[in-house]
């Protein structure tokens, strides 16, 4: 069966049901392996444990502050340390099995503010993510 590689366009992001995808130049799940414990006992066997991964979700986006929408900037910072449901799929077609939408809850953090001069100002930021993931095939 041939794959179905992503290309992502034009996305689906919320954060708590408010639309982000404007904001966003690219988005990510990412995981960061969890520690890894070894101790090698005097009769020369090896015990090891390894903890469990953590998810981040790594949004690179334009810095918008404006106040009436609000710009992702504006409401990262005006809301950090609160905890909000995400939805990120990479297109705005019906969720299914080859169109999944990856879920769950982040904290939000600020992005930075300001850039290089004459050109439009961006940023990234990862927002870590509170638990387990969903990957949401139901149409």
């Amino acid at each position: 069966m041939a794959s179905s590689p992503q290309l992502l366009k034009v996305v689906t992001f919320t954060l708590d049901g408010t639309d982000y995808s404007d904001d966003a130049l690219d988005l990510e799940v990412v995981p960061t392996p969890g520690d890894i414990q070894s101790v090698r006992t005097l009769d020369g066997v090896s015990q090891s444990d390894a903890e469990a991964e953590t998810w981040g979700l790594r949004v690179r986006a334009v810095i918008d502050w404006d106040t009436t929408r609000p710009g992702l900037a504006y409401y990262l910072f005006n809301n950090k340390g609160d905890k909000v449901a995400f939805r990120f799929r990479k297109d705005t077609a019906a969720i299914s099995t080859t169109n999944p939408e990856i879920q769950g809850t982040v904290t939000l953090v600020p992005i930075s503010y300001g850039g290089n001069g004459n050109e439009y100002a961006e940023a990234e930021v990862v927002l870590p993510i509170d638990g387990e993931i969903v990957i949401d095939t139901t149409p």
